[in-house]
């Protein structure tokens, strides 16, 4: 059985990857990664795989995802995580309130070894919500106001495989495991 090592420093994106890549074993490097502050997804995924192979010195995946509002191109992109922590989902709402509610996850995952970097790309259209529809998962949070494209209802109110049908993430690592399991 092959194996990867997954550098996260978030349980909840641990745990999808976990399920979005068996048969494949799965471990999980807990660390905190420098988040280059760029308007780049690119970039701010180099910054994180490099920060990642310097401390585990092994071939590992690390991924990178951003929320897109179609009401703000570009924004809150790399700076989605730092956006839900400011100003929470409330915010974010509040944000859109008149506004072009349409929006877009995209995933890049890079594997990294001795040899250099290879990266896969996933996304998933979809709006967001008026209101926070619970739960809110832990380290996921826009999942409680996302709905994609074809769907009436949030991630947070689907199961991990009904999830992965839309996915942006289950496509960036679905193209990532294929390769990895074929190489």
């Amino acid at each position: 059985m092959k194996s990867v090592l997954f550098v996260t420093g978030n349980r909840g994106k641990a745990d999808e990857v976990r399920k979005l890549l068996a048969p494949i074993r799965v471990d999980v490097g807990d660390a905190e990664l420098d988040e280059v502050k760029s308007l780049s997804q690119g970039a701010a995924l180099k910054s994180k795989a490099l920060h990642a192979f310097a401390l585990f010195k092994k071939p590992l995946v690390v991924e990178d995802t951003c929320l897109f509002l179609d009401a703000f191109p570009d924004f809150p992109g790399t700076y989605s995580k730092f956006m839900v922590r400011a100003i929470g989902l409330e915010g974010v709402l509040r944000l859109l309130d008149g506004k072009k509610r349409a929006a877009a996850f995209v995933t890049l995952v890079a594997f990294v070894n001795e040899g250099g970097m290879r990266v896969f790309r996933g996304e998933c259209r979809g709006r967001i919500t008026k209101r926070i529809v619970p739960p809110v998962p832990e380290g996921l949070a826009y999942d409680a106001v996302f709905v994609p494209d074809g769907e009436k209802r949030t991630f947070s109110k689907m199961t991990a495989e009904e999830k992965a049908e839309y996915s942006h993430r289950a496509r960036a690592f679905g193209a990532f495991g294929k390769w990895y399991v074929d190489s």
